[in-house]
Formats: structure tokens, sequence, C-alpha cells
């Protein structure tokens, strides 16, 4: 990350699986997520989710966004998130 900001890179589109974006989430390093849901279902007992690691063990410790638009695609759903500073 230090490369591309000496190099004047301002932003970065991230794509991957849950480790990656559990990786990038973990180390503070996202100001916007990009969800889009389709009308399909996928999954079972070993699906992964969203990210990989450990589980929040309260719920007064998870990590909550603001969702800043959401918008129709076709048949899918767009939602964007933005992150938070600051817990509210």
């Amino acid at each position: 990350m230090r490369k591309l900001g000496s190099e004047d890179v301002l932003q970065l589109l991230v794509e991957g699986g849950h480790h990656v974006a559990g990786a990038f989430h973990r180390a503070g390093l996202v100001n916007r997520y990009v969800f889009h849901f389709a009308p399909a279902i996928a999954g079972g007992d070993n699906a992964p989710g969203i990210f990989s690691g450990d589980a929040v063990g309260d719920i007064a410790d998870m990590w909550r966004g603001t969702i800043s638009s959401v918008q129709q695609l076709d048949t899918d759903i767009e939602v964007v998130v933005e992150v938070r500073k600051e817990k509210p």
C-alpha cells in the first residue's frame, strides 16, 4: 500500500474471495464496500462467508457501516456501504 501511495495511487479496487476481503477488512484498508445480491441461492454448511477470520463474539462488537446507495441492476441489487471511522 505504501508503494502504491508513493506512485500517487489514490484509489484501489480490490476484488477477491473471503480471504482477501477479510485481510483488507481486518487491516482497516477499506473505505467502501460494494455488495451485489442476486436472486439465487448457493451455500451450505461449508460455504464461505463474506470475510474469513474469527466470528464476532458479542453483538456490540459487530462492524457496522453506513448504506450510501442501493440500486437495482437488471435482476440484481447493488448496495454501497461506507466505512464508519468511529463507532456510533
